[in-house]
């Protein structure tokens, strides 16, 4: 008799500690969503608190990957502009944040108009692997942006960038995945003093960046290669970075914030990549888009030598400063003038 009541016992205990840590994990998913920007996508937070400072200035913003937080300096477009005889003094911000697709930088626009926030000029990296439909990218937007409400429309391309598992994961068992915002969030609620690891600057994470540039000489064009090779796998322009771009295009176009598409440059080994069929699809796709949002586009693929490279994209301090001059001078320069 005792020992059935023994048993019995033990398999309620074993089924309400289950029932808990499934309870648990499904509360944490769902927590998850609310928790604040700045421990989530801090480097978003970092943007949005920078631009917010000069909100009421008229403003250019670059918005992009890593590779624009390693080709443009803020400073030196402004620095042009003014010597140029900027007349309306804008300010020139970098906005960069890391894996900044389409996806993500439509996501950091909302919250800047939730602040109020709305640049004169947003200045938009594009390049054909930010508008495929199996996104490099996707296991950042799981881990910094998608909410229960995401889960849908997001899933197809999750599934197409092998992300789905981590997906689910994200909402049935968030605390392997999140544990380190949980612990930052619950530190914060006790007002505990911590240190935290500094957001990347303008997206540039400098670890990976030391890494590439490690490569020899002799193997860095061989990398290049497969680096190209391999975030063009796949192409076809659509999914969630296609859609997001030309939501985030028409509220910009109902804002009245002028709007300039960017092809950054690259070295010719990863160029390679662009084949004629990816050069067809993503021309005509830009050429749509600037009928549909009457928007400008400017090719700088080619427009720096390999020379100025430290890896298989990210531009040497001097190649930044060299950019940075071209963009100020053919590109923000006629558009501030004819204002």
């Amino acid at each position: 008799m005792t020992d059935g009541w023994n048993k019995k016992r033990s398999r309620h205990i074993v089924l309400g500690a289950v029932t808990l840590i499934i309870a648990g994990q499904l509360i944490c998913g769902w927590l998850i969503d609310y928790a604040p920007l700045a421990i989530r996508f801090p480097e978003a937070a970092r943007n949005v608190n920078s631009l917010a400072k000069n909100r009421d200035a008229k403003s250019v913003v670059f918005f992009g990957t890593s590779r624009t937080g390693a080709a443009i300096s803020a400073n030196a477009v402004a620095q042009a502009l003014t010597q140029a005889g900027n007349p309306l003094g804008h300010v020139v911000q970098n906005a960069a944040v890391p894996a900044g697709d389409p996806i993500a930088i439509k996501y950091l626009n909302e919250r800047l108009n939730e602040a109020g926030i709305k640049p004169s000029v947003a200045v938009i990296e594009i390049l054909p692997e930010m508008l495929s439909h199996v996104s490099a990218w996707m296991g950042f937007h799981i881990e910094r942006q998608y909410r229960w409400p995401d889960m849908v429309s997001a899933a197809p391309d999750a599934w197409r960038g092998g992300r789905f598992l981590k997906m689910l994961s994200s909402r049935f068992f968030p605390l392997s995945l999140f544990r380190h915002e949980f612990q930052l969030w619950l530190q914060q609620a006790l007002g505990i003093t911590i240190k935290k690891s500094a957001a990347p600057e303008n997206g540039v994470r400098p670890a990976r960046v030391q890494r590439a540039a490690d490569e020899p000489p002799s193997e860095l064009e061989g990398f290049r290669v497969r680096t190209g090779k391999k975030r063009i796998r796949s192409f076809k322009i659509g999914g969630a970075a296609a859609r997001d771009l030309e939501s985030l295009l028409a509220r910009l176009r109902r804002l009245q914030t002028e709007v300039i598409l960017l092809s950054l440059p690259l070295p010719s080994g990863y160029r390679a990549a662009y084949d004629v069929e990816v050069e067809a699809a993503f021309g005509a796709y830009i050429k749509w888009l600037q009928m549909s949002f009457g928007l400008k586009y400017y090719d700088f693929r080619s427009r720096i030598p390999d020379a100025l490279f430290r890896d298989s994209y990210y531009l040497k301090p001097e190649g930044k400063d060299a950019f940075s001059q071209l963009v100020a001078v053919e590109v923000l320069q006629p558009l501030l003038q004819s204002h």
